[in-house]
């Protein structure tokens, strides 16, 4: 049962590798000249060196890329780009925003990968032979870089403008507030002025304590 596990996540994984370099491949192109491009070239070649580590372990211990699983994930790549090109059919911050995200997530998923791998070799020696550490702190770096260019991104995609402060609209001037009456007084019937309704008692007991 733990080969048949083992051979799921791995091929999982491979399949989010693949993803990430379509990703980062849209990025590149979509953004060329800027800074998002920079770092999604740096990226890229960072993330097929860890496709091969992959790959490498998959292939020594004798696991096949599965075949379905691959046309999953491609269904799967295919829908949410989809998605994204409806949320911002402009190709602008919103889709940038969203690219960098998914990435961001997958390079985490990878450090998790490489992470569970090194606790799992030390009841499986077969799984040993690899620096999952520096892999890991690899992934770490990575997710920093992404992160720099996400959170720009997100002031382009979601700041609000300051030059055009919220105003009220030109058909809506602006009401007075409504004076607040205390529920202790009641309006006189010839007058506007209000009188609380004890008074007249109490100036009654205080008029015959004087007499």
């Amino acid at each position: 049962m733990a080969e048949h596990y083992l051979a799921t996540y791995l091929n999982d994984h491979m399949a989010g590798a693949r993803a990430a370099l379509d990703l980062l491949d849209h990025l590149e192109g979509a953004q060329a000249g800027s800074p998002v491009a920079h770092v999604a070239a740096e990226l890229k070649a960072e993330i097929e060196a860890d496709r091969r580590v992959l790959e490498s372990l998959m292939e020594r211990l004798q696991i096949s890329v599965s075949r379905p699983r691959k046309a999953a994930a491609w269904l799967a790549e295919k829908m949410t780009e989809l998605k994204l090109n409806l949320d911002d059919r402009s190709g602008g911050p919103l889709r940038q925003l969203e690219d960098l995200e998914g990435l961001s997530l997958g390079i985490e998923g990878k450090r998790l990968l490489w992470r569970a791998l090194r606790t799992a070799a030390e009841r499986a020696p077969k799984l040993g032979g690899t620096d999952y550490e520096g892999l890991e702190r690899r992934a770490e770096e990575q997710r920093s870089r992404v992160e720099v260019v996400r959170l720009e991104t997100a002031k382009l995609a979601l700041g609000s403008n300051p030059s055009t402060p919220p105003t009220m609209g030109a058909d809506s001037p602006a009401k007075s507030p409504k004076p607040r009456v205390n529920p202790l007084f009641k309006e006189s019937s010839d007058s506007s002025c209000a009188v609380p309704p004890e008074a007249g008692t109490k100036a009654s007991l205080a008029l015959e304590g004087i007499s």
